[in-house]
């Protein structure tokens, strides 16, 4: 299932949820003190982008490791395909962060 449909399930709802504001805390700037931030990603009103610059989608991922004490993983990744005019890298060196 797609996260889209995880969300809307009542009994994925609760652990789906938890795992993306898991992975979006991670990404920006933490969860109260469950997750610390790393300040890879910065959240701003859609009225603040610049003209002329690109927006790009997120695409969020799940899996499940049954081995882990939290079970439900969410990664988020971004669009690159749309990025077309910005003259630097437009990819990043993944960081692996465990979430607890």
């Amino acid at each position: 299932m797609e996260y889209r449909h995880l969300i809307k399930d009542p009994d994925f709802r609760n652990d789906w949820l938890r795992s993306c504001v898991n992975e979006l805390g991670c990404l920006a700037q933490g969860v109260g003190n469950r997750i610390k931030g790393t300040n890879n990603i910065f959240f701003i009103n859609k009225n603040c982008i610049p003209k002329g610059h690109t927006i790009t989608y997120a695409q969020i991922v799940n899996s499940v490791h049954p081995g882990k004490e939290e079970k439900n993983r969410s990664k988020i990744t971004a669009g690159g395909n749309l990025i077309t005019d910005y003259p630097g890298k437009v990819s990043i060196e993944t960081l692996m962060v465990e979430i607890r």
